[in-house]
């Protein structure tokens, strides 16, 4: 928390100010306060690291405080004074004595392996035989009246007693059981891949939905986020004019990612200030269930586009980045925005890439944010805190490209990945739409088929209450 207090402190002397109140939240924050996220060894230290901490990052949408080890360096104190336990089983060998620190776990949610490992100890009284198979060909997984494809080429076996719930099926068997506190997922799930592949990974969809039934959190508000993307000068008002009206028309809340002052390959294009027009719009689908969203600065770092806050040929940091050029920018775009009537109220990095120093300067300026960062690519709702003290809302869905190489970003992918989203009780399918190349039709198709998949599409602002510290 010290390094949120330093960003606080640059933030007012920078010039910093905090986002507009928001509404009242429609959905509420965790109502567990400890969960830990348990994972075996795979001899990958780094990539452990990058799937334990993006996991430990996702389940703060159950639990306030979220922390990770591996199972042989479990502190049986922190499983006894956990509310939670989510395990991460991997096809390896675990000592036995690890397992028996789990023996106080209040809630015990396990991934994919070691259910027999785990019956032996005392869990899952009522499973009466567990077995390691190979996956048949083509074989599925059913839940909530879908079909999705087995990711792996093996999975746990099972039966079970009466006694138990179990629920959805793999090849025909149990897909997963809730016994007592404990419960079993024989489905992977991952944090560190986008989703793009409904068939092929909306296992992932039922599996957070299993793992929260298996927390005992209750189901919430069926929501959907939209976020009009890239709007700068570039945009035709014309364009722009006819997507505002509409969405204006149907009374919908949506969010528009503005950029103030754009600029490609060191190209200045005109500034958002001298397109009165197009502010007009803006201003106008401000007033009638916008909300704004800062999207960078420039939007670029002398690049073709989209990169302006980090490195992409090395993926790394600006050589420059730093605290004071993180605010600056940002106060820059704040002040011209605000300038014309508008009234940023979240943030979004350019291309979805930052450090996590600016991510940390982002949070003195902004209560919200709506992006990926690393390491969550697949974000399935929305968090109250991020690593940075954020509200983050996800971006799941993709988008609709015109370009033929981009055949997954269609709106027929768009709205198949919203139907797999269905299956997931608390979570959010949430997308994007560049008014410069998407023509009105679809996205009165895109509104009309994620309503038709029984969503109303809520207000970002107030989809989560910030948390408070005291």
């Amino acid at each position: 928390m010290k390094i949120f207090a330093i960003f606080a402190l640059f933030g007012a002397l920078l010039g910093g100010h905090p986002a507009s109140v928001a509404p009242s939240a429609i959905l509420s924050g965790p109502p567990l306060q400890r969960l830990i996220v348990v994972i075996d060894h795979s001899g990958n230290s780094a990539a452990d690291a990058r799937a334990a901490t993006a996991a430990a990052i996702v389940l703060h949408h159950f639990a306030r405080e979220t922390s990770w080890s591996y199972i042989d360096d479990l502190d049986e104190s922190a499983v006894r004074n956990a509310d939670a336990v989510v395990y991460f089983g991997r096809r390896s060998s675990v000592p036995a004595a690890s397992f028996e620190r789990l023996r106080a776990a209040r809630r015990l949610v396990v991934f994919e392996q070691h259910l027999g490992e785990l019956k032996a100890i005392g869990f899952f009284p009522h499973v009466t035989r567990t077995t390691e198979v190979d996956a048949p060909a083509h074989a599925e997984i059913h839940y909530k009246g879908q079909r999705f494809g087995v990711i792996g080429s093996f999975y746990t076996r099972f039966t079970v007693s009466a006694g138990a719930a179990t629920y959805g099926t793999i090849a025909g068997t149990p897909l997963a059981i809730v016994d007592g506190p404990a419960t079993f997922i024989a489905a992977p799930l991952t944090f560190t891949s986008e989703f793009r592949d409904p068939y092929g990974q909306g296992s992932w969809l039922a599996a957070c939905d299993i793992l929260r039934i298996g927390l005992g959190v209750p189901p919430a508000p069926k929501i959907a986020l939209l976020r009009f993307e890239d709007v700068s000068v570039e945009v035709p008002t014309d364009r722009m004019r006819g997507i505002v009206d509409y969405m204006a028309s149907r009374d919908l809340a949506y969010g528009i990612g503005v950029i103030p002052n754009q600029i490609i390959r060191d190209v200045n294009l005109q500034k958002l200030s001298e397109d009165p027009s197009l502010v007009a719009e803006l201003r106008f689908a401000q007033a009638h269930g916008a909300r704004i969203v800062l999207h960078g600065f420039y939007h670029s770092y002398n690049s073709a586009e989209d990169f302006e806050f980090w490195d992409p040929v090395h993926q790394r940091p600006l050589p420059n980045d730093s605290v004071a050029f993180m605010s600056d920018r940002i106060a820059q775009g704040l002040k011209i925005e605000r300038g014309l009537g508008l009234d940023p109220v979240m943030w979004e990095s350019p291309h979805y890439a930052a450090s996590p120093l600016d991510y940390g300067v982002v949070a003195t300026f902004f209560a919200t944010s709506w992006e990926r960062r690393r390491p969550v690519a697949f974000l399935p709702w929305a968090l109250q805190s991020d690593a940075y003290g954020s509200v983050l809302l996800p971006e799941n869905l993709g988008y609709d490209s015109v370009r033929a190489a981009d055949h997954r970003m269609s709106l027929d992918q768009q709205l198949s990945r919203a139907r797999a989203f269905t299956v997931c009780a608390d979570c959010v399918p949430a997308g994007f739409l560049h008014p410069s190349t998407v023509p009105l039709a679809d996205v009165i198709d895109f509104v009309n088929g994620i309503e038709a998949l029984g969503y109303r599409f809520a207000d970002p602002l107030g989809v989560m209450a910030p948390e408070t510290h005291v």
